[in-house]
């Protein structure tokens, strides 16, 4: 089994995974959308926030699958040719808008769901 071949399907798995999270978590929000026509109690807002804060981190592992994996690499080392992921993100627009999407959403929704564990 060749390299590539795993993380060709590595990505796949990210992107099916992401996709049916993404989409659930879409259907609760327009169901708690549709079924609350009071205001929203303290509790359940910070269900929601917790949902759409699992919205945009699926977002963010999403632009890989949409984009390809050369497109959103960081940096590139010439004389291996083997693509790595690095701090200086500030070359490839797409690792940056990338990284920034998975780092900030994935600490927002360990805050709201430590939140969440809180407030019940």
């Amino acid at each position: 089994m060749s390299l590539f071949f795993l993380l060709r399907s590595v990505d796949i798995f990210v992107a099916i995974c992401a996709s049916v999270t993404a989409s659930l978590v879409i259907l609760s929000l327009v169901l708690f959308a549709v079924s609350s026509s009071e205001q929203v109690p303290y509790p359940e807002r910070s269900m929601v926030f917790l949902a759409l804060s699992f919205v945009g981190l699926n977002v963010g592992l999403l632009f890989r699958a949409i984009f390809s994996r050369e497109e959103i690499i960081c940096q590139m080392e010439e004389s291996l040719g083997v693509a790595y992921l690095t701090v200086e993100g500030h070359r490839n627009a797409l690792c940056f808008v990338t990284f920034l999407l998975v780092y900030f959403f994935s600490v927002c929704t360990s805050s709201w769901l430590l939140a969440v564990s809180v407030a019940w």
